[in-house]
């Protein structure tokens, strides 16, 4: 009970993180863009009124130096970002996060799990690590792979999770039911090798097709 907790916590938090609307700083923490547009209103007012009066006593010198400061102030401030929109970064960010989090899970799944299942789970962990790695490496895999991320992902391995769950309570009796599921559990491998493989290559194509597939096999199994 306290896992299935801890996890849905965190899946929650990374879904969340997306959604913030501020900018950021630049050791990445987030900052509103509120203070940042009152002060640059203050001061822009300030420099504009200091720019008038040098302007009415002839002092054309300074009045240049004024506005070459006052462009290179406004060049310098930090974009705003408009709201409900993440920069690649972001996206980037929680794409490696969630698949993170689904390959930790699959990894202590694989440690519970009756021991002719931990090579499939270890094998299905891997998998999402090296998907996890192309996501590090390569922003422009975040946006391909919404749909395998937020809709796939999380069903995947709610799957594996029940199946352990039902094995460390199954007597003899549920051999054969827990034999034919594991079976189809099975089945996700050569499509998330194939997913991996669409990362590699970039083909959204065939990346489409196998995240379609595993919709498939998911909905079969409910």
């Amino acid at each position: 009970m306290a896992d299935t907790i801890a996890d849905t916590l965190a899946d929650t938090l990374a879904d969340s993180s997306a959604a913030n609307t501020y900018i950021v700083g630049r050791k990445g923490e987030a900052m509103s863009t509120r203070p940042v547009k009152i002060a640059a209103v203050i001061a822009l007012c300030v420099l504009i009124g200091m720019v008038v009066f040098l302007r009415m006593r002839n002092h054309i010198p300074l009045v240049a130096a004024m506005g070459t400061f006052v462009i290179a102030w406004l060049a310098l401030l930090p974009a705003r970002r408009p709201k409900g929109a993440a920069t690649r970064s972001d996206e980037q960010q929680l794409a490696v996060d969630q698949l993170d989090h689904a390959a930790k899970r699959l990894e202590r799944l694989a440690r519970r799990a009756p021991a002719p299942d931990r090579p499939l789970f270890r094998r299905m962990a891997e998998l999402m690590r090296q998907i996890q790695e192309h996501h590090r490496l390569n922003p422009s895999h975040a946006s391909l792979t919404a749909k395998f991320r937020k809709h796939v992902v999380g069903r995947m391995v709610e799957s594996v999770y029940n199946y352990v769950e039902l094995a460390t309570r199954s007597g003899q009796d549920q051999k054969d039911r827990l034999a034919a599921i594991s079976t189809q559990l099975e089945e996700f491998v050569p499509v998330l090798e194939k997913i991996d493989q669409a990362c590699l290559d970039n083909d959204l194509m065939a990346l489409e097709i196998n995240v379609e597939v595993l919709n498939v096999q998911l909905n079969r199994r409910r």
